[in-house]
């Protein structure tokens, strides 16, 4: 199936934080080029998971009213439509995983402070929650919940 993967940023706060810290773990790349948020575009839905929100669907015009696309790739994923749809319907109005975005954070407060290495795995993240890449994870079977936007660009899905 094919799906677009969005990386992307907006004006609200909560994005130019993400920005400014996660931007830290790549000091050579722009400034401007770090997104803060990562959605998965199908048939004009955006489907995302966002601090207030959790995990949702909209439609991809209210979506582009607040952000702005900074990276976008399209990807063939080794799912069909009715389990793409069966995964997402599992999760869907799941909350955002705050534990597993604070522990995060405090790794990357550490290395900034005391270049620390990230760890691999998240020992916080609940798995009935999700923050942005962690619903992309759920859909390629990854783990994505020390993977921020950031790491998408710069390495790879």
């Amino acid at each position: 199936m094919k799906v677009e993967i969005l990386l992307s940023k907006n004006e609200l706060i909560g994005s130019k934080l993400i920005c400014w810290g996660t931007g830290k773990l790549y000091p050579n790349l722009d400034s401007e080029l770090v997104p803060s948020h990562l959605a998965i575009l199908v048939d004009g839905f955006v489907y995302e998971s966002t601090l207030f929100s959790g995990v949702r669907i909209v439609p991809f015009d209210s979506w582009l009213e607040i952000n702005t696309i900074l990276y976008r790739q399209s990807r063939d994923i080794e799912i069909d439509r009715y389990s793409f749809s069966k995964i997402f319907s599992s999760i869907w109005g799941k909350g955002y995983d705050w534990y597993g975005i604070c522990y995060y954070s405090i790794c990357l407060i550490r290395f900034m402070l005391f270049n620390i290495p990230m760890p691999k795995t998240n020992k916080w993240a609940k798995s009935s929650k999700y923050f942005c890449t962690e619903v992309l994870g759920r859909m390629l079977k990854k783990d994505y919940s020390m993977v921020v936007p950031v790491d998408m660009a710069v390495i790879g899905f």
